[in-house]
């Protein structure tokens, strides 16, 4: 367990393996409280919780994430050969890309064992502008951005909404990821209901509409060890984008 902030981001790796033994429900309490000091888009606070340990809705969401994951391995091993034709990545970048399609794989079929999964999951609308409304609202927006340019917003209003809902939602994912990389717990950020056709994770848990789905979370007491996080460089441009 550790306090120090910047050495907790720095070695806040994705961790897929835990052992078995359980998980205590107060602290996934404090983790969840942890992540709900996160800042949200207006202060919505959009964010909802369910905490999966029963094995049988378990082992529905595994059924689910290994359908998802069987096609997007097999997508990946297609990009990672093409990439070494091409002479795109070396050696060393080919082995690092396979290890970690292997973890992705193996996560997949052990997903049954994982001690808890915390589904995180956010409200639609939360801290989003949802376009023009009121005929007042809508002369100022035409005396701002003219016709057109209200047009433009109108129609990307459902747009403006989603984006605001995951905006809102994924500072509370990371501080979450965070908080339990400093209990000494070992947990990885999954989209898997990005796999395949919506809806098939909300029917599991009993997702109600106007409520989606944004990450699924398996923590545990991880096997290995936690280390430095190697990323590539950051690409930074000057007032502009493309200006170095």
């Amino acid at each position: 367990m550790t306090t120090d902030l910047f050495e907790v981001m720095r070695t806040c790796r994705a961790m897929r393996r835990y052992e078995p033994r359980d998980v205590p429900q107060e602290t996934i309490d404090e983790l969840i409280d942890l992540a709900i000091r996160a800042p949200s888009a207006g202060n919505t606070q959009n964010w909802t919780f369910v905490v999966v340990r029963d094995p049988a809705v378990k082992h529905a969401l595994a059924e689910e994430v290994r359908k998802g994951t069987r096609w997007e391995a097999s997508l990946s091993e297609l990009a990672i050969t093409h990439r070494v034709r091409e002479g795109m990545i070396d050696e060393e970048e080919e082995g690092r890309a396979r290890r970690v399609l292997a973890a992705f794989r193996r996560l997949a079929e052990e997903f049954d064992d994982v001690p808890v999964v915390v589904c995180v999951c956010a409200e639609r609308g939360g801290g989003a502008v949802a376009g023009p409304g009121p005929l007042r609202v809508l002369r100022g927006a035409i005396d701002t951005y003219g016709v057109w340019g209200t047009l433009r917003f109108a129609l990307a209003g459902k747009g403006f909404v989603a984006q605001g809902s995951w905006a809102s939602v994924y500072p509370a994912v990371q501080n979450l990821l965070l908080a339990a990389r400093g209990m000494g717990l070992g947990a990885v950020l999954t989209t898997p209901q990005l796999l395949g056709p919506p809806g098939r994770f909300e029917k599991v848990l009993d997702i109600p509409k106007g409520v989606r789905l944004a990450a699924l979370i398996p923590i545990g007491y991880p096997k290995g060890k936690f280390g430095p996080v190697r990323r590539l460089p950051a690409t930074v441009f000057k007032d502009r984008y493309g200006r170095s």
